[in-house]
Order: C-alpha cells, then sequence, then structure tokens
C-alpha cells in the first residue's frame, strides 16, 4: 500500500484513523465513496513478471 500512498485521492490514508476503517465490499477493498482498490489492481501490483 506504501506506494500508493503519494498519489492524489490515497493521500487521505496517510491519516491512520481515516486508513484503519478499510472494508471489503463485493471483493473491492475500500475506504469510503472515494478512496477503493479492486482485487485486480491488488493482484497486478503483487505478481511478479519475472517468474
Amino acid at each position: 500500500m506504501k506506494p500508493y500512498l503519494e498519489k492524489r485521492v490515497f493521500k487521505k490514508l496517510k491519516d491512520k484513523e481515516s486508513f484503519k476503517s478499510v472494508k471489503v465490499v463485493y471483493g473491492v477493498v475500500t475506504w469510503n465513496e472515494d478512496i477503493d482498490l479492486c482485487a485486480d489492481s491488488i493482484y497486478e501490483s503483487s505478481y511478479s513478471y519475472n517468474e
């Protein structure tokens, strides 16, 4: 998650209380109506293509 915290909308999540409000809704990691990460994005950013 750390690399995302410098990007526009995700900067709000630097606040620990905001970050702790995370929940999963229909397979999407979300903090509110404005901030979310879909499962595909999480998978794509975590997968090493060198393997």
